[in-house]
């Protein structure tokens, strides 16, 4: 009988190719999915009959008529009756190996799901997920281990939450190793008080303490100019101020040999300082 069974169960999978009666997605309910919580299946049929309603892991049954396969895990697979037309499969503690391919059968109509082509989009984050910081130069750098799908980070200055971009991404089968990066031109003793991430709807936080350094002038091209301004401004200041004493040095001796040599002329003598100074023009 075990052997009838399978040669009509192969029979309606030739068939799946060509039916569209039967609808399968995943519960919106258990939506996003994540790892080590429940997965749910719907599957609809637009045909109204008594007719037994199946489940296949890959080819292998998991469920007739409500009755579970051979060898099924009866604490993994659950089917619930929900209607004459929708029933629900439920995968509990859903793992890395349940990815893989699931049909519905319902009076020769079916359909199938093959959850690699949805696998991006599931959420992995558990003990084994990390999230390390550091500070090169004026870039901040957050690097994420062992996450899936690919999420996105930002950082807190103060009181300005900003994001990060994206700078590289690798696989490992189903999970993603990222990393993030922002130049931040920053005041010294800012300091960045966490880092947050969504990770699929999930929020992973970090509280960090880093002081950010002070401003390098040489990259810093506004503080640059402004260093040269300043320093121009001093040094042609220094210039004037000793011109200047040197003048009136040489004007103070030449009026002392004058009032030595003849003193009835000093109603007559020169003023000490001409009263048109020579300026010096300093070209930064």
């Amino acid at each position: 009988m075990r052997l009838l069974n399978i040669g009509t169960f192969l029979v309606w999978i030739a068939v799946l190719a060509v039916t569209e009666l039967t609808e399968l997605h995943i519960d919106n309910d258990t939506k996003p999915v994540i790892y080590g919580q429940e997965l749910s299946f719907v599957c609809s049929s637009n045909v109204t009959d008594t007719s037994s309603w199946y489940w296949f892991l890959n080819n292998n049954i998991l469920f007739s008529s409500g009755l579970p396969g051979k060898d099924v895990d009866i604490h993994k697979y659950k089917e619930n009756r929900v209607t004459e037309n929708i029933r629900h499969l439920t995968i509990s503690d859903f793992e890395f190996s349940d990815i893989q391919n699931y049909t519905c059968l319902h009076a020769f109509e079916g359909a199938w799901l093959d959850l690699t082509s949805e696998a991006y989009n599931f959420v992995f984050l558990d003990n084994s997920t990390s999230i390390e910081t550091r500070l090169q130069g004026n870039l901040i750098i957050v690097d994420l281990f062992n996450v899936s799908p690919v999420p996105s980070c930002s950082i807190s200055v103060k009181s300005s939450n900003i994001p990060m971009k994206e700078h590289n991404i690798s696989k490992d089968v189903y999970l993603y190793n990222v990393s993030f990066q922002l130049n931040v031109q920053c005041n010294n003793g800012d300091i960045i008080t966490n880092v947050q991430c969504d990770v699929g709807g999930l929020n992973l936080y970090k509280s960090v303490n880093i002081n950010c350094p002070f401003s390098d002038d040489k990259t810093n091209p506004q503080t640059l100019a402004i260093a040269v301004t300043t320093t121009t401004a001093l040094i042609a200041v220094v210039i004037v101020i000793s011109v200047t004493v040197q003048r009136t040095r040489k004007l103070l001796l030449s009026g002392g040999q004058e009032k030595d040599s003849d003193a009835d002329n000093t109603t007559n003598a020169e003023p000490l300082l001409d009263k048109n100074i020579s300026s010096i023009n300093i070209q930064s």
